[in-house]
């Protein structure tokens, strides 16, 4: 999304790689940017008081209609929102070989195994409102990731442990 024309706002440039940062532009839009690059807009619509949350959320990568990623109670959880939305570099998406994943039994995209859900058979790391498993059931692959929300939490996993010297 970024351009050569745009000016890059320096606490993007001084943000460390990886690093989710938002700036205000002018009245109600926040900009949300990772790695110099825009990825999603926030308006600040907590004025209005609305029961659906202050805080809307897009991004041009979100797969919603019109790009629409969601309506927040706070800015942050709106940004972390805007960043699952946006694909995770294909640098960042690679999986350690000893991962195991999961693919329901019908077909679909393929899903990192949840680790603690192991006495229930495999089951997907992820779920999000828009997913449900009922009556489905998994199988283990070794097939590459192709779950967005599996692919941008391995990343964040990775990056933690890295911070953390693991």
């Amino acid at each position: 999304m970024n351009t050569t024309d745009e000016q890059i706002p320096a606490e993007v440039l001084a943000a460390a790689a990886g690093a989710v940062t938002v700036t205000h532009d002018h009245g109600m839009t926040h900009h949300v940017w990772r790695d110099r690059n825009g990825i999603g807009v926030l308006f600040d619509e907590t004025p209005a008081g609305l029961a659906r949350g202050g805080w809307a959320a897009w991004s041009p990568k979100c797969r919603n209609k019109g790009g629409v990623v969601g309506w927040y109670a706070t800015k942050e959880e709106a940004a972390d929102a805007v960043d699952e939305a946006w694909p995770t570099p294909a640098a960042e998406a690679t999986e350690p070989a000893e991962a195991e994943h999961v693919i329901s039994t019908l077909g679909g995209e393929v899903h990192e195994q949840h680790r603690g859900l192991t006495e229930h058979g495999p089951w997907p790391q992820c779920r999000t409102g828009a997913q449900s498993s009922s009556g489905t059931t998994y199988t283990t692959t070794s097939a590459p990731l192709s779950c967005q929300n599996c692919i941008t939490n391995a990343a964040r996993r990775r990056a933690y442990e890295a911070r953390q010297g693991n």
